[in-house]
């Protein structure tokens, strides 16, 4: 078992980067074989299998299948929500996915909902993901229009990445 969770935690990582390279076809492969040795060695409903199904989320986003991106997203928050209190800061990551998948299907409701909730944790814990959830939160605002709003959330990101940074690594 764990030279299995080691494979899927390795093919998980080779996912993510051949998806920042653009690399659809091996980003997919690498993914889907990491969600199902992840499936295999903790069982579908372990919070360990969020991982896998948070870079199907953002392959599938890449490449414009939004109604698999959308199930995959869905799938990792409910996978985490089902062992982690609602305000728990392991949530933030899948709803922040949950959250962009929402914009590229211009649901910006939804969206900004899922945003709105992403920021709310990451303030309230002091979440390191905090950055992160108010860069999207401002991708949406934007998206709907809301160009002040997205200027306020963009600019809270920066001072909180030099924040965080002025502290080191």
């Amino acid at each position: 078992d764990g030279h299995l969770g080691l494979k899927g935690t390795l093919l998980n990582n080779c996912g993510v980067i051949h998806n920042e390279y653009c690399r659809n076809t091996e980003a997919l492969r690498d993914s889907t074989r990491a969600l199902q040795l992840f499936e295999l060695v903790y069982g579908k409903a372990h919070p360990h299998v969020a991982y896998p199904l948070d870079g199907l989320t953002l392959v599938r986003l890449h490449l414009g299948e939004l109604d698999e991106a959308l199930r995959t997203a869905e799938r990792s928050l409910a996978v985490r929500e089902s062992t982690f209190d609602a305000d728990h800061p392991v949530l933030v990551e899948s709803l922040i996915l949950l959250g962009m998948v929402q914009r590229a299907r211009g649901r910006m409701v939804d969206a900004l909902r899922h945003g709105e909730r992403a920021v709310a944790i990451s303030e309230a814990k002091n979440n390191v993901e905090l950055a992160w959830a108010l860069g999207e939160r401002a991708e949406t605002l934007l998206a709907a229009a809301r160009p002040a709003e997205a200027v306020a959330d963009a600019e809270r990101a920066l001072t909180r990445l030099d924040e965080r940074w002025s502290r080191g690594p």
